[in-house]
């Protein structure tokens, strides 16, 4: 109302962030002004983590992706937010017993990064949580030159692999072997026929890391 004995006022603002949502509501009639706030928000707790958002609706998830941050994520796809540091993204509103298909943008992944699936599929309880987990290991790479005993390099075309098959190493010529796998630590790359063992110290995260010369135990044929 406005004028020269304008006597009511009413307004209202409201602010939704990421977490949480804020209203402000004044009032005054005839001198008097009366003010109300609130503030509401979620708190969930999935799979050992918890997690603030805005209401979470029938049903909620979490996308893990542990040590990848800021992510995209796409909900049907349509994009819904980006993973935090740690590598989490709280999804509410849900549709509880029904597909709710979740999709990751694999190039913000780092290049080392080696993915299962980038789409998954939650189905949710209703007024429950569920968590939304991506195979997600880091491919690591190295070149070294492998040679036997007496310093002769390893035959080409052999392959050597750890005793779980998580890194192999791949011989091409003068003992030139190509080495990838997802195991962080030392392991002991062994061949069958000819019979090699070769130790492998720990590869880092960077491709294509030099390791210089290894040299392996195990006869010639």
């Amino acid at each position: 109302e406005a004028g020269d004995d304008a006597r009511l006022f009413d307004g209202s603002l409201r602010y939704d962030a990421e977490v949480a949502s804020g209203q402000l509501d004044v009032a005054r009639f005839r001198g008097d002004t009366s003010m109300r706030a609130n503030v509401s928000g979620s708190l969930a707790y999935v799979d050992g983590k918890a997690r603030v958002s805005r209401r979470l609706g029938r049903a909620f998830g979490l996308v893990a992706l542990p040590g990848h941050p800021d992510v995209t994520v796409y909900l049907e796809n349509r994009e819904v937010g980006r993973t935090d540091e740690d590598g989490y993204l709280l999804l509410p509103r849900l549709n509880p017993y029904q597909e709710n298909r979740i999709r990751i943008r694999p190039e913000d992944l780092p290049i080392t990064a080696e993915i299962g699936a980038e789409e998954l599929v939650a189905v949710p309880y209703e007024r429950a949580g569920v968590a939304i987990g991506f195979d997600v290991r880091t491919q690591r790479t190295a070149l070294a030159t492998l040679t036997d005993g007496t310093g002769a390099p390893l035959p080409a075309g052999l392959t050597l692999a750890s005793e779980d098959g998580a890194t192999l190493a791949q011989v091409a010529d003068d003992g030139l072997a190509y080495v990838k796998g997802t195991a962080a630590g030392p392991v002991v790359l062994t061949s069958t026929g000819p019979a090699f063992s070769c130790p492998l110290p720990a590869l880092s995260d960077q491709p294509m890391q030099q390791l210089g010369t290894l040299r392996c135990t195990g006869a010639r044929p």
